[in-house]
């Protein structure tokens, strides 16, 4: 994922099934310039939020909007 996503260097924003934030700790594999690698679990319908909000609010909704699909050369 982008490493601007990664919060607190362990943490991310998830967005659950109700389109709501919740913040949850990760395990980092591996940090690029522009990218890391983590484990997370996610259940079915969780996305990561990617956007770089300036206030979360654990349980704030928000809109999803679909990132597109980059390309691995």
């Amino acid at each position: 994922m982008p490493r601007s996503a990664l919060r607190n260097d362990q943490q991310v924003l998830v967005v659950d099934t109700d389109n709501r934030i919740q913040r949850r700790d990760v395990e980092v594999i591996r940090i690029d310039r522009e990218d890391v690698l983590i484990r997370l679990s996610l259940a079915h319908g969780e996305r990561i939020c990617i956007s770089p909000l300036q206030v979360v609010i654990e349980g704030m909704q928000v809109e999803p909007i679909m990132a597109p699909a980059r390309n691995e050369s």
